[in-house]
Formats: C-alpha cells, sequence, structure tokens
C-alpha cells in the first residue's frame, strides 16, 4: 500500500528492537508507572509478547488494524509494542468524538480487533472487518499474560519491518472525511531520537503521559523516553492537580503542552505546594508570558518550542523558548526543511523574508494516510512531505511559522486540530440555516476558539443554543463553535466564495 521510503540509515530499526534492547540491557528499570504500580523492561516485553501471542491465537491477518477506544491505560502501550512484535497496526481512536465520528474512523481503517475501556458509546456502528470486540476490564477482558521472549509462542512471531505500518493516528477530517496518518516503527524510532537528541533524555527520565494516546505527542513522547530506556507515568487524562501531584511524586523530567495546560499545571502547584523542580523539559506550543513564568518558577526547566504534526510523527523543528522566541527553531537532528512555491516545488534558494509552504524531508515523514492514495500523491510531490503550513527560515536556520496554506484552512484549540469544512458540514446540515463559515478566533486560554458566521433561511429563528443542542451528537464538543454569531448573509470575495478574512472580523467586532 506504502512506498518504501525509509531511509536506509534506520533499515531494519523496528520497535521490535526496542523492546527487546531495553529488556536485555536495563530489565530492572521501570517502563511504565502508574496506579497499579511501576512495570519493568522485562516486565513490558514479556507482557507485550503474550498479547501478542493472543493475537495470533484469535486469527488476525498479517498487518491487520487493532483499534481502541479509551482513556490512557498501561494496557494501550503494551498493545503497541504486542504490534510491533506481531506484524500488526493499533489505531487508537479519539474517544471524545461524536459516535458518528468514530464509526466513520472505524469504516475507513477496518481494524479485525477492537478494545475499549468504558462501555462503547452508544450509536457507534461497528465495521464488518471486525472478528472480535473486548474490552479491557471484567470476566472476558484482554488477556496480558506473560511469555518468555525464548517461548515457542513468542518465537512463533513475526515482527514489523521498519516500512510496515504500526500505528495510525487520525488528524482533523479534511473535507468532512478524518485522515489516518500512518507511521512505522522506524517514524517512532526518527522522531523519538530527534527529540531525545533535542531534550537530553536518558534512562532515568520520566514522561507525564496524560496527553491521550490517540494524540502524536502522548504516542510519540512515550515512545522518544521508551527509546532511551525511561519510563512514561500513565495518567488516565489531563487533570492539572493529578499532573502536578504526579510530577512531584514521581519525579517526572518531561512534559508535553497545549494551552492552557501548562498554565494549568503551574496554577495547581501553587495551590496544593507541589513540588515541580524534576521537570528538566517542557515541550510544545506556549507563548512568552507562560514560558518566562515556567522559567521563573521552576528555573530548572526549560521550554522547547518546535514545529510539527501527526503527518511528521511529532515535533521535527526544536528551540529553547528563551533563546529561540520568535520563531520554532531549527530542524532535528534527522529532518530536511525547505520551503515551496505556489506550484508546490521547492524553492531553490530562499531569503529571510521569503514565505512559502513548510516541506519535510527525512524518516520522519509518515508512510502516508490510510486508503488515501490520490491524497498521498499530492501529500508527497516532489519527493517531499507538504506539510500545509507556511513558514520562512531565517538567517540562522529558524523556522518562523506564518500560519496555514489558504488551500489547508485549520483551526488549533487547546492542543486540538480542527478542519472548518468539517464543522460546516456539520452546521449546514440544519434545516433552518442556509450558510455558514467556521473560522478561528484568537483566544488567550486556548490558542484559537472555534467561531461561527451563519445565516439562517428566510423566516427561520434557529438560535446559538439551537444549533449547539444540534451538533451535540455530530461532532466532538472541542469541534463545537464556542461563538456563533448571525448575518443576513456572509460576506464574499469576487470569486464569490466566502471571505474569511472579512467574517474573522465581523465574528470579532460582534464579540
Amino acid at each position: 500500500m506504502f512506498e518504501k521510503s525509509v531511509s536506509s540509515i534506520l533499515r531494519g530499526a523496528g520497535w521490535a528492537g526496542v523492546l527487546r534492547r531495553n529488556a536485555a540491557i536495563r530489565p530492572e528499570r521501570p517502563a511504565l508507572l502508574d496506579a497499579a504500580g511501576a512495570m519493568s523492561h522485562a516486565d513490558f516485553l514479556r507482557r507485550a509478547l503474550g498479547a501478542a501471542a493472543t493475537l495470533r491465537e484469535m486469527g488476525l491477518s498479517p498487518g491487520a488494524r487493532i483499534s481502541v477506544i479509551s482513556e490512557n491505560r498501561r494496557e494501550i502501550h503494551l498493545l503497541l509494542g504486542a504490534c510491533a512484535l506481531g506484524g500488526w497496526a493499533l489505531a487508537p481512536v479519539n474517544w471524545r468524538l461524536g459516535p458518528e465520528e468514530t464509526t466513520d474512523i472505524l469504516r475507513g481503517c477496518a481494524p479485525e480487533l477492537l478494545l475499549h475501556g468504558a462501555p462503547l458509546p452508544e450509536g457507534v456502528g461497528l465495521p464488518p472487518s471486525l472478528k472480535a470486540v473486548r474490552a479491557f476490564e471484567g470476566p472476558e477482558a484482554f488477556p496480558f499474560e506473560m511469555i518468555a521472549p525464548e517461548s515457542a509462542a513468542a518465537l512463533a512471531l513475526e515482527p514489523s519491518g521498519p516500512d510496515d505500518p504500526l500505528c495510525l493516528i487520525h488528524t482533523a477530517a479534511v473535507e468532512g472525511k478524518p485522515r489516518g496518518a500512518t507511521l512505522s516503527g522506524a517514524n517512532l524510532v526518527a522522531a523519538g531520537a530527534q527529540l531525545a537528541h533535542a531534550a537530553a533524555l536518558g534512562e532515568t527520565d520520566v514522561f507525564l503521559g496524560a496527553l491521550p494516546n490517540f494524540h502524536i505527542v502522548g504516542v510519540g513522547f512515550a515512545a522518544a523516553v521508551q527509546l532511551v530506556g525511561g519510563a512514561t507515568l500513565v495518567q488516565p487524562r489531563f487533570e492539572a492537580k493529578a499532573a502536578a501531584a504526579g510530577i512531584a511524586e514521581h519525579k517526572v523530567t518531561l512534559a508535553g503542552s497545549f494551552p492552557p495546560i501548562l498554565e494549568q499545571i503551574l496554577d495547581a502547584a501553587d495551590e496544593t505546594g507541589a513540588d515541580l523542580s524534576s521537570l528538566r523539559a517542557v515541550v510544545g506550543l506556549e507563548g512568552p508570558p507562560m514560558i518566562e513564568r515556567l522559567h521563573r518558577s521552576w528555573p530548572g526547566a526549560k521550554f522547547l518550542l518546535g514545529f510539527g504534526q501527526t503527518e511528521t510523527s511529532g515535533y521535527v523543528t526544536y528551540g529553547r523558548g528563551d533563546l529561540f522566541a520568535g520563531t520554532a527553531g531549527v530542524p532535528g537532528i534527522l529532518t530536511e526543511l525547505a520551503l515551496a512555491d505556489e506550484t508546490g516545488a521547492p524553492l531553490a534558494a530562499t531569503t529571510p523574508e521569503t514565505v512559502g509552504e513548510i516541506l519535510v524531508r527525512g524518516p520522519v515523514a509518515m508512510l502516508g494516510y490510510w486508503d488515501q492514495e490520490e491524497v498521498n500523491r499530492e501529500t508527497f510531490r516532489h519527493g517531499w512531505l507538504h506539510t500545509g503550513d507556511l513558514g520562512r527560515i531565517d538567517a540562522r536556520g529558524r523556522l518562523v511559522y506564518a500560519g496555514r496554506a489558504p488551500t489547508k484552512l485549520l483551526i488549533k484549540t487547546g492542543g486540538e486540530n480542527v478542519y472548518p469544512a468539517e464543522v460546516e458540514k456539520a452546521l449546514l446540515a440544519h434545516p433552518d440555516l442556509a450558510e455558514a463559515v467556521v473560522v478561528g478566533l484568537p483566544d488567550a486560554r486556548w490558542g484559537e476558539a472555534v467561531a461561527a458566521l451563519c445565516a439562517r433561511k428566510p423566516g427561520a429563528e434557529v438560535s446559538a443554543a439551537d444549533l449547539g443542542a444540534f451538533l451535540a451528537g455530530r461532532i466532538a464538543r472541542f469541534k463545537q463553535p464556542r461563538h456563533v454569531v448571525f448575518v443576513e448573509a456572509l460576506p464574499r470575495g469576487a470569486d464569490g466564495k466566502p471571505d474569511r478574512a472579512a467574517a474573522l472580523k465581523l465574528v470579532g467586532e460582534a464579540l
């Protein structure tokens, strides 16, 4: 399905090898920490092998997808390991999505096994590809028994190759359809190596695993720490006081942040007296005031800015917030950046003022979108991954982010990606709406807030509250507009299409 594109420097660098290496050279060091205690690297390998042997007994096809709908738990990390050891791919699903969105994703990736934590949401349609649905808890729970690496069941497994799909992370829906960015074991190794280099990670580091495992930062940062033999503190979901307490108790050294995560952790520490002095690195998207507050409150911690996306296996640039202010840092050790012209071709020469689409090349580039061959050809044209983001490269080689390309509008709210087209489609399903345009309104707390400018049909009296109730069962809460403004007609440009800049201005003025 995907072309073999992994760089030769990572040939053979599959994820199964990482697990075996950790178990061999640091067997007693912790791999996972949670409310149940610590799990060593040796036990991690044995339990992941046990899960893989069970999956093989269930008759899963080579390369089959295994979907998970659950809050964070240690079993999800073990399942990723089991997939690497047995040649399958993990496809976690955002548990905050509505039943229609969840159904679309399951149909798209066609899993043979679905594992879930809490009861499945009502109304979710199960795809015909499923061979089994199992829970993580209860009398029929999926087993994670331990087997020895030298056992017959373990030796019969066929691990994933470095180019094989290992993880499908679904991005925001483009044109109303979510896309599964498909990552290989070599992608995780390459991205992990870059983060480990940028944050100087080693086997004593502990990652705050409170970000969701259906998000690339949740998966990728845990993988980076595991790559170097460290541990992940698994928390079910982000909750500020629990995060602050976990950092203090388990001496967490690495955290990821999207507004308002860091602010809430710092507030919780101020309120409870939690000691955050173990933190060495916080990586993410924060503004100067919050970065300065972190450095002032906990001088041992440094904030790393960056640029990246699911399609690039996470961050591809890094830079200390106190040294690279106003930029997204410099390319990681395994990443090459370029800028594209209006045709999508890489520019041979640029100046610090040149703005173009950001192109990425290297072993961090995804295999492609699952079952999206035409989109993949467009995304990887000219031999580069086209990110859909704009930027410029200054005289010191630092990337300066310049927004989203007009053809790939995106709203980033609280670390989640929302494509306006998906929200507009859901809004226009309401019988009383004639037109709608969705924009990202600057928001001090969330980065951007989803806002909608709507025009009613003649005689209709639909309200913002009515629209909120209508959308509740159709799209996830984080995609639903926080602000709705009604007008007689949408502003339009010379081409007759909605003028999004004018719509954003109207929404801002109205609020």
